[in-house]
């Protein structure tokens, strides 16, 4: 925006006018409100200025009616300002700070603050580059976030600027160093690349400067000044950057190889050959490996691997290093080439060696993640399902925080084909359950456990009816075992998937809904029949015989419900019901039962117990102290206290939340869990995967 021609021209043509607007910026300045007081701008005083409509006046208040002229008008008051106090740091500070502030209330974000810097720079040939490393310094010994948005300021303004190198390089310096966010180098390196590009003796000038500071972090932005000037010089840009990276200097290294990897090659034959130099110069570092540039080098073949196939097959020899830094690099690459390359056998490559131990940083898993959701459950949803299955062989299990769990991690891509791809999904967990890995059944069950989670989650204070308790089995139901992938397992193998699905699964709804699923393998089995009716008569139902009973009772008034799942079904009910109804006509203990005149005074002590508990808690407790205690009146209503005083009567509703707790663990809890351990475990011989997780 031009800030000069509507402040020339109005203070030229229109002198009272000028005057006018004038106070009424400093006024938006004062009041930091865009509107101003009809008292402080009297239109007898300033007649042009609103009979021309410079001046509006609006409920009350005056405002300057042209966005732009009260734009250019503000960017004056705020230059004037630091102008009067720029020999005084402090106060300069001070006045700056106010600046910075008020343009973010006023809508205008930095551009008050840097446009106001530019006049100073050019009109009064002021070293804004200096105060600004001054303004960073200060922020940097007094460890002060005040100005978070400097970096921007300095983007915006850098290319107008009239500088001195090592003030810049000074200024640039500081800054990086209080601000310490990639978000910011990146807005300093894209200013810096401005700078360069315009002309020849800016690159040379900055190059130099910057390349002469080994130990600061400026060095690296050699790499947007090397940009800058392949703008308008490839050739000399290259150059330079080749002899960095043959040089045995560390950093000019690290900063040649990113150079030759960021430029911008077209098709041409001058650009076709620097691109085949450059090549050529990447493939002699990979020959040998150093932990020192593979990560710079993984980066540099990363973005050239849309302009040669050499670059692609490097980028894959090099994902498939057990290297961390390297992988944490190439899934950022990933990340940013998705939308043009997620279709391309080098990138599904890269993803699936990504997988491979040692696995990469968690940050990074989840955008792959992303990349995963975004682009292959929406087309290729078989190749997603490959992919989790590659990170679930390889999990961490031992993780002891849930956040950081498979499901967790993968949540976005999990949600996406539970949504969208459930057959899909079905496959996968049924796959997982059938194989020798037991990290893939651990896969399975946590997937399983996590959307079971989801389902059955309930607020404490919600009524829990049978609706409720139907819709928690109808999403049960979703989760089972895949019909396509049953039918192309032997009966072994799908006897084993039953047992390895009830040593892990642990709730009632989701056991009965996958038990009964293998049922529907064809052909039918009388022994996978027979263990079906089994577990569910002698696991599911003696732990869950409320929770198992009702989905089964449910299941069985379904007409999907096939003939053979209603046998199984009732086999199993008429199992459970006779040892139930043995269990409860076995005679009661007469030493296991409290007497009648004990009853009373154990509960009372019970109480004063507890209550006991409670107040003793509430003294000591440091959070009681936090909370306001509101007393009540409750009866058949309730009243809350308010001002002395009790508010209307409320009327109470029952609500109430239960749990089926499994009774086996109640009644043999080291016979239910060798049980299920034996169950996780069958299957598996001695040359599977089964001792690499601890159960």
């Amino acid at each position: 925006m031009d800030l000069t021609t509507h402040w020339d021209h109005i203070q030229i043509e229109c002198v009272n006018t000028h005057k006018a607007l004038q106070l009424v910026a400093a006024e938006i300045f004062r009041t930091e409100e865009l509107g101003v007081s009809c008292t402080l701008v009297d239109k007898s005083t300033f007649p042009q200025a609103f009979s021309n409509n410079f001046l509006i006046e609006s409920a009350g208040k005056i405002n300057i009616s042209n966005l732009e002229i009260r734009y250019n008008y503000l960017v004056r008051h705020a230059a004037s300002s630091m102008l009067q106090v720029w020999d005084e740091f402090d106060r300069f500070l001070s006045v700056f700070e106010q600046i910075n502030r008020l343009g973010f209330q006023l809508g205008y974000s930095y551009e008050i603050c840097s446009s106001g810097l530019r006049v100073l720079n050019q009109e009064y040939e002021k070293d804004v580059i200096n105060r600004l490393s001054e303004v960073a310094i200060e922020l940097e010994n007094k460890k002060n976030s005040l100005f978070w948005n400097l970096p921007s300021i300095v983007y915006e303004i850098l290319a107008d600027l009239k500088f001195e190198s090592k003030s810049l390089a000074n200024a640039l310096e500081h800054i990086i160093k209080i601000t310490n966010n990639g978000l910011v180098t990146r807005q300093l390196s894209q200013a810096v690349e401005s700078l360069a590009a315009t002309s020849q003796v800016n690159a040379d000038i900055l190059y130099n400067e910057f390349l002469g500071r080994l130990d600061s972090p400026v060095v690296y932005l050699s790499i947007s000044v090397l940009l800058g000037l392949a703008k308008f010089s490839l050739q000399e840009a290259h150059r330079r950057a080749l002899a960095l990276a043959r040089s045995e200097q560390l950093i000019y290294r690290r900063v040649g190889i990113s150079c030759l990897g960021y430029f911008q090659y077209s098709n041409d034959e001058i650009h076709q050959r620097l691109l085949k130099v450059t090549i050529d110069c990447f493939e002699a570092f990979r020959e040998t490996i150093n932990p020192e540039i593979d990560a710079d080098l993984a980066k540099a073949y990363g973005n050239l691997t849309g302009k040669s196939e050499k670059a692609q097959r490097a980028f894959m020899e090099l994902t498939s290093r057990d290297n961390l830094t390297i992988k944490d690099q190439v899934a950022q690459i990933l990340v940013l080439k998705s939308n043009e390359a997620f279709n391309q056998s080098w990138y599904r490559e890269a993803i699936f060696n990504l997988t491979q131990p040692s696995l990469p940083s968690l940050g990074m898993i989840e955008r792959l993640s992303f990349c995963i959701q975004q682009h292959y459950v929406k087309n290729e949803p078989d190749t997603a399902l490959d992919m989790i299955e590659a990170f679930a062989a390889n999990w961490d299990y031992c993780i002891a925080d849930e956040d950081k769990d498979l499901p967790n991690i993968l949540y976005t891509t999990l949600i996406e084909l539970y949504n969208n791809h459930l057959e899909i999904l079905l496959k996968g967990i049924t796959r997982w359950f059938a194989s020798s890995n037991q990290r893939l059944h651990l896969a399975a069950w946590k997937v399983q456990l996590h959307f079971s989670r989801i389902q059955t989650q309930t607020s404490p204070n919600s009524e829990i009816n049978e609706e409720s308790i139907r819709k928690k089995m109808e999403e049960s139901a979703k989760i089972t075992l895949s019909k396509q992938v049953l039918d192309n397992l032997d009966e072994q193998t799908v006897e084993y998937i039953i047992y390895r699905v009830a040593g892990y699964v642990v709730d009632a709804y989701s056991l009965d809904s996958i038990l009964l699923s293998a049922l529907s393998r064809e052909p039918s089995s009388t022994n996978i029949n027979n263990l079906v009716a089994s577990i569910l008569a002698e696991y599911v139902l003696y732990n869950y015989p409320i929770d198992g009973g009702n989905f089964l009772k449910y299941f069985l008034s379904l007409e999907t419900t096939s003939k053979l799942e209603k046998e199984v079904i009732q086999t199993a009910l008429t199992h459970s019901n006779s040892y139930f109804e043995a269990r409860e006509n076995l005679p009661r203990l007469k030493e296991l039962k409290t007497p009648s005149q004990r009853i009373y005074p154990l509960r009372l002590a019970e109480w004063k117990y507890q209550a006991s508990v409670m107040e003793e808690a509430r003294k000591r407790s440091i959070f009681s102290l936090m909370v306001t205690n509101i007393p009540l009146k409750y009866g058949r209503s309730f009243s809350v206290a308010q001002d002395g005083k009790f508010t209307e009567p409320s009327k109470l509703s029952t609500f109430y939340y239960e749990q089926e707790k499994p009774q086996g663990e109640l009644i043999d809890p080291v016979g239910q869990a060798f049980q299920r351990l034996y169950w996780r475990n069958i299957g598996l011989n001695e040359n599977s995967h089964a001792g690499d997780i601890d159960l």
